[in-house]
């Protein structure tokens, strides 16, 4: 890979690589390598943003507890705290290469509300307009498991289409993804690029993590998901080590998520992060007509609902046999499809003389699979 292939730039750095988990002190002199890795890319005219753990290692290095023995309350605190602590020494080295840094927290709630998710595209976009580099981290200080990323992996994934960035490069602790555990088999071989994710890919993942970290393979093959369908390609490689950027490029230990071609809409991009609340089930005909593109899906088409929603709620739509054919947002209650549901528009307007939307989804609101 060149890092010239590439106009804006994701990089995901790990607790472990920012905070030494043996003293709980700052990594000073790999944070220094990577600020000028960072300007030399600057310099080639591309954009960065990092998404940055550590906010709680950061707060133990001073306030005493590890997170593993900390309280929901404690976990909060610290992540207040550590969170001063991290941007401030980050500043502090960064400024050194001349480069200036912004600050943003956000909750995976923020990005299930269209305007916020605006206002922070927004944000970011202008940042990098003024030659700013964002440093991203989820608002530990509020997030509960409902409203939680899971990692920062993800993270890392949504902020590709929240910056529309074309590479996302997640720095971990091994070289990249291996045809088996390489901690466990010294015959592991890397694998250097991955072009599609299927069930052989998905059976390779481990959800194994280290003192600080969340993620484990598991999470990372799960960012490319995210990343590729986005358009944006995702490398694995190993974060230890001087100018870890530089070395990615001249040592080649990487694995690459390629992306295929795709050109989704920013409003396509945001519906794919929704959480999905509910399913449908649609039959043969319907099948077909949303497979093809550009059609909305009507009650007609609809053979059984599956658990609970409201309109504006993103589903799930599935055949059948289970399969995923599509998902978008829903125009109806979940009690109301139940009565509509395999009804052309006759017999429903004759049910009622108050439903305005015929249609179930509207392709517009749809994102096919």
């Amino acid at each position: 890979m060149k890092f010239t292939d590439y106009n804006i730039i994701v990089l995901k750095l790990g607790s472990a690589l920012v905070v030494d988990s043996k003293n709980n002190n700052f990594r000073v002199k790999w944070l220094q390598d990577l600020a000028c890795d960072i300007a030399k890319l600057r310099n080639l005219g591309i954009k960065v943003l990092i998404v940055c753990s550590g906010a709680i290692a950061s707060a133990s290095r001073k306030l005493g507890k590890n997170k593993q023995e900390l309280s929901l309350d404690e976990l909060q605190a610290y992540a207040a705290y550590g969170q001063a602590l991290l941007i401030g020494e980050m500043q502090k080295i960064f400024a050194k290469q001349q480069i200036e840094l912004a600050q943003i927290l956000i909750t995976n709630d923020d990005c299930q509300n269209r305007r916020r998710y605006l206002n922070m595209r927004a944000t970011i976009s202008k940042l990098l307009e003024m030659d700013i580099v964002p440093i991203i981290n989820e608002n530990d200080t509020i997030s509960t498991e409902e409203i939680k990323f899971g990692d920062n992996d993800v993270l890392a994934a949504r902020v590709v289409a929240l910056s529309e960035a074309d590479l996302l490069i997640l720095l971990s602790d091994i070289e990249g993804l291996y045809d088996s555990n390489p901690k466990e088999n010294k015959g592991a071989k890397l694998i250097k690029e991955i072009k599609q994710i299927d069930h052989k890919i998905l059976a390779l993942a481990s959800s194994k993590t280290n003192i600080y970290g969340t993620g484990g393979v598991k999470s990372k093959i799960q960012a490319a998901k995210i990343a590729n369908g986005f358009g944006a390609d995702m490398i694995i490689t190993k974060g230890a080590g001087k100018n870890p950027l530089l070395a990615l490029e001249q040592q080649k230990l990487y694995s690459i998520f390629s992306a295929k071609n795709l050109k989704l809409s920013s409003r396509k991009k945001w519906l794919s992060g929704l959480k999905i609340k509910g399913e449908v089930v649609v039959n043969k005909g319907a099948e077909e007509t949303l497979s093809k593109g550009g059609a909305s899906l009507l009650p007609v088409g609809v053979s059984e609902v599956k658990g609970e929603f409201f309109r504006g709620d993103m589903i799930l739509i599935i055949n059948s046999s289970g399969n995923k054919i599509a998902q978008g947002l829903s125009s109806l209650d979940s009690a109301e499809i139940e009565i509509y549901k395999g009804k052309n528009s006759k017999e429903i307007s004759e049910l009622t003389n108050n439903l305005t939307r015929l249609y179930l989804v509207h392709y517009d609101d749809m994102l096919l699979t």
